[in-house]
């Protein structure tokens, strides 16, 4: 299957039905069909096969158009953000080396329809040479947690092998509402939309930061399904007063999600089924967990999930499944450690953040795992700077809870709770903590405001 296929197909079935809405614009799968169309065979008239086009994400709604038509001329698309320095474009554009970059708010698209359709010769757009499930369409980019950009190559079959399962366990179903907040860059964010797409549902945008115009989205919309990073979770569940019915499903992933925003999203949401997944951009989908799983076995990542084996090799979680990146098949490792307790997995840090201090090998996941158990913590992350007599020292910087808390009171809770080398050397507070489009912690951008 390739990623526009159902679309087409529900574009047949149910023409009238809502695929997309942006503010007050509203896009049927009809139309949303005969837009794939138009741009595909304008797109095909002008590159070739396998060519590489940059779409500027201005516009969520023209970018996925264009991210269609584009994979149905059999280009390979880019997605970046709109707010790109100079710098960062120039990166990207020496790594891909682009035929194009399409500015996805200034390309009109023709919005009188029936004329457009006269206009296409849709016997010849509809003879495009088809791609096959092998072709990339997709240069998804990834930073990770160091900022340094790398592009992974996705092919259909990539993401499509998994649309039905994922729509069986996010409880996804042509009926679904599903508000995305944030950049269609993000590749979680853009994997849900094709997935609900295809399973001929209905995907509303927010491009807002603030959590009071989600509220307003999900009451106005009728959303019944949220994706969302936990940290948007979190600053939703600050404005939320009373409990939402009408949202069945709520999806989850990027970071782990702490069992405090758990429990508060069950309370506000007692209808929803919880699911949250941990992936990677080269490994896609690795395990999930449901609400009731994941109290029950504190700190897991879930279980495997459906067509992937996983596998500890001196402490790292390797991946062989159909929904691996091509470059990284048969068997791969994003560099994350980790364990099984029974079939739930657990991760215990990442194999690059191992620090090595004094001849002990550092692993600041457990120092992070230590301080986020305390009830006066929200948030840690630990990393070492380079010291002349030491060698390394160990930075904690911490989100707070409790306002009273005293940096003498965390040192006092590390020497009753951990080993003589993993007490930090020095501990910082922080109103928040720097976090990537994905929900990941930003390192290099915490290092930079801490200036070390």
């Amino acid at each position: 299957m390739l990623i526009y296929d159902k679309v087409l197909e529900y574009a047949e079935r149910t023409p009238e039905k809502i695929a997309l809405i942006k503010d007050n614009q509203k896009i049927n799968y009809r139309e949303l069909s005969l837009k794939i169309r138009s741009i595909s065979l304008n797109l095909s008239q002008k590159f070739s096969a396998g060519d590489k086009v940059i779409i500027k994400a201005n516009n969520p709604t023209n970018t996925l158009l264009y991210l269609y038509g584009a994979a149905r001329a059999n280009l390979v698309s880019i997605l970046i953000k709109a707010d790109l320095s100079d710098k960062e474009e120039e990166n990207i554009i020496e790594k891909v080396g682009p035929v194009s970059i399409i500015e996805s708010k200034r390309i009109t698209i023709n919005e009188n329809l029936e004329l457009m359709a006269e206009n296409i010769n849709i016997k010849a757009n509809d003879q495009l040479l088809k791609p096959k499930k092998e072709d990339i369409f997709l240069g998804a980019l990834s930073s990770g947690s160091t900022g340094e950009t790398k592009v992974i190559w996705r092919d259909h079959q990539s993401w499509t092998s998994a649309f039905e399962i994922q729509k069986e366990i996010f409880s996804f179903n042509e009926n679904s509402k599903l508000l995305i907040t944030g950049s269609v860059v993000y590749t979680g964010n853009l994997n849900n939309i094709l997935q609900l797409l295809a399973a001929g549902g209905t995907v509303v945008f927010s491009e807002s930061i603030f959590p009071r115009h989600w509220l307003k989205i999900i009451a106005e919309k009728e959303i019944n399904a949220l994706f969302m990073v936990p940290a948007h979770y979190r600053i939703l569940l600050k404005e939320i007063t009373q409990s939402i019915n009408k949202v069945k499903s709520i999806v989850t992933a990027g970071s782990k999600m702490d069992l405090e925003t758990l429990k508060k999203l069950k309370t506000f949401f007692p209808e929803a089924e919880i699911c949250e997944f941990y992936g990677a951009s080269e490994l896609s989908y690795v395990s999930c967990a449901y609400y009731e799983e994941l109290l029950k076995n504190r700190g897991t990542v879930g279980r495997a999930f459906p067509g992937v084996d996983i596998e500890i090799k001196n402490n790292e979680v390797w991946v062989k499944s159909p929904y691996l990146a091509p470059d990284y098949r048969p068997q791969a490792s994003a560099n994350d450690l980790g364990y099984f307790e029974g079939p739930y997995l657990y991760l215990s840090g990442r194999k690059d953040n191992i620090i090595n201090r004094a001849g002990n090998k550092i692993n600041p996941y457990k120092l992070e795992s230590v301080l986020k158990i305390n009830n006066k913590i929200a948030e840690a992350a630990v990393f070492a700077v380079d010291d002349y007599l030491k060698d390394k020292l160990l930075v904690a910087v911490i989100v707070k809870t409790n306002p009273d808390l005293k940096i003498k009171e965390v040192y006092k809770y590390c020497r009753e709770n951990l080993k003589t080398e993993y007490l930090p050397d020095k501990i910082h507070f922080i109103k928040e903590l720097p976090k990537m489009k994905s929900g990941k912690l930003d390192r290099k951008k915490l290092t930079d405001i801490l200036k070390f």
